[in-house]
């Protein structure tokens, strides 16, 4: 798993192009919020051109989105940057999902928020009221701490079920989600990938100041949603198989062969019509249906018997 997902970057059809362009949407992706944040400090309409801040960003998300699909469907080689529309849908689901797993931690915030602002507005109890402040937004941070772990844990697993299934709604089912963060390959795969993560943190980004650094940030990253995608291939394919519809064999019945709806197999023996009947089970016998002959039809034989007569009389004559 681990040796596949970290030569999977390499072997993209066009390897060099991709690693470099993706080194430059992250060098991007940190450069253009930081600037646009700067634009609106000085200029307030500079607010319009929030959706050109966050593009790269959402390039580089559903790029690795698509290469969690890749790894789940244990592909040799990383995509491409192709389908530009469907790497931005993806960075922005992407960007909903973690959003959604971080609420509880900004809930807390906003609650801390909530009652921060009357007391320093209104001067409300005093002393007292700055000490409830300063005890409300320290458990606050604690609980975040705390949450942050299960956080990096969770969404990873959140991401590959909506990236293996292509349906949103997977991301937050609490079945599909579950199976796989108790599946023991996700977990090592995860280990896996957060060993990786470390190495991107202390030493990927203090070499993003050059070219060759920020190439290698993209490049492990890419290794470690492939990881992902790979580690949770057990839980979700059994996840799929359960969810997938049962094809029903339609019922057919038995329809006779086609000589015998045209009338080549109707035989006559002896002034009776028989007709075969093939059946389904080829062990049995063929059954014939016998039918007596009716006033409007003559047999053969009577037919022979008829010639008969009527060339002997002619010939007395």
């Amino acid at each position: 798993m681990f040796r596949d997902a970290l030569n999977a970057p390499a072997r993209t059809a066009d390897a060099i192009q991709t690693l470099f362009f993706g080194g430059f949407l992250s060098l991007l992706a940190l450069a253009f919020p930081l600037g646009w944040l700067a634009a609106v400090a000085t200029v307030p309409l500079s607010v319009l051109a929030l959706p050109l801040a966050v593009l790269p960003s959402l390039l580089l998300r559903g790029y690795y989105v698509r290469t969690m699909q890749a790894g789940f469907e244990r592909r040799d080689a990383a995509p491409s940057f192709v389908q530009w529309s469907g790497l931005v849908r993806d960075g922005v689901r992407s960007y909903v999902v973690a959003f959604v797993y971080l609420l509880p931690v900004v809930t807390l915030w906003l609650l801390v928020a909530a009652t921060a602002i009357p007391v320093q507005l209104r001067g409300v109890a005093g002393d007292a009221g700055g000490s409830l402040i300063a005890i409300s937004a320290a458990l606050s941070a604690v609980v975040s701490v705390l949450y942050l772990p299960l956080f990096a844990y969770l969404y990873p697993a959140a991401l590959v079920s909506y990236a293996a299934t292509g349906r949103l709604g997977a991301a937050f089912s609490p079945r599909t989600v579950g199976r796989v963060l108790v599946d023991r390959e996700y977990a090592t795969g995860w280990l896996l990938a957060s060993g990786l993560l470390s190495v991107v943190v202390f030493v990927g980004l203090p070499l993003s100041l050059f070219l060759v650094g920020v190439v290698a940030v993209f490049y492990l990253q890419t290794v470690v949603y492939s990881v992902y995608g790979r580690a949770a291939r057990t839980a979700l394919a059994t996840e799929l198989d359960d969810g997938r519809p049962k094809p029903e064999t339609p019922r057919r019945e038995p329809e006779a062969a086609a000589a015998v709806q045209v009338g080549r197999s109707v035989a006559s023996t002896g002034g009776r019509l028989e007709v075969t009947v093939p059946v389904d089970n080829p062990d049995d016998a063929e059954r014939t249906s016998p039918r007596e002959p009716t006033d409007d039809a003559l047999t053969t034989d009577d037919a022979l018997t008829a010639d008969d007569a009527l060339t002997t009389d002619e010939t007395t004559e």
